[in-house]
């Protein structure tokens, strides 16, 4: 396949996965929307906001810079692997350390445990976001659309079984906790990549230009 044709159908997946995923969550939102308190969403509305923040950190680092490098090598590959681990260890061990204070900042009571939840949630994060820059660089949109919907839809089904049986804000959280374990299992298991475990760090500084 030429690389017009491979654009073209990379394209093509991407707005199935797009639209697909979005179709998921419209469903899956008015079922929990009748299972589920306002309240349950509030607390999953602040608590989102947080995990969202720390993804946008790790996201806009070295990770858009190794998408962007046109030949990256298994030196690239793994430098972004490592970094990726250290910053989401550090946030993960930030939001344990300052839960209490997100706790008092946000007013509401019980927030502490759920933000230290969503610590585990940015560590699992990190461990896939190479195999994902891979096939972005690869134009293979079709295998991140068909891990990423079948990541949604079991994390759906297990949320709603949840919040059927009154879990509450949790249903809602384990089910971001389970779409990014599957989705992390899955890169592995169908698309690994080889990791260096000793990466000359200095080298960091040419992805941080190549991303400037």
């Amino acid at each position: 396949m030429n690389l017009y044709k491979k654009t073209v159908n990379g394209l093509k997946w991407s707005f199935i996965g797009v639209f697909g995923n979005t179709l998921l969550q419209i469903i899956s939102g008015i079922v929990l929307a009748r299972l589920l308190l306002p309240s349950d969403f509030g607390l999953y509305a602040m608590a989102f906001a947080v995990l969202a923040i720390s993804r946008s950190i790790i996201d806009s680092g070295l990770y858009q810079a190794l998408i962007q490098k046109k030949e990256a090598t298994l030196v690239d590959f793994s430098l972004v692997f490592h970094f990726n681990i250290f910053i989401s260890i550090t946030i993960s061990t930030l939001l344990l350390i300052l839960s209490s204070k997100i706790e008092i900042f946000y007013g509401q009571n019980g927030i502490g445990p759920i933000i230290k939840f969503i610590s585990l949630i940015v560590l699992i994060d990190s461990f896939s976001l190479i195999q994902r820059a891979k096939l972005i660089k690869d134009i293979r949109f079709q295998r991140i659309a068909i891990i990423e919907a079948t990541a949604k839809l079991c994390s759906l089904t297990i949320s709603i079984i949840m919040a059927y049986n009154n879990y509450g804000v949790w249903s809602l959280l384990v089910k971001d906790l389970l779409f990014s374990f599957i989705t992390t299992t899955m890169y592995w298991v169908l698309d690994p990549v080889k990791i260096l475990l000793r990466v000359p760090y200095y080298k960091i500084k040419e992805l941080y230009a190549k991303k400037s």
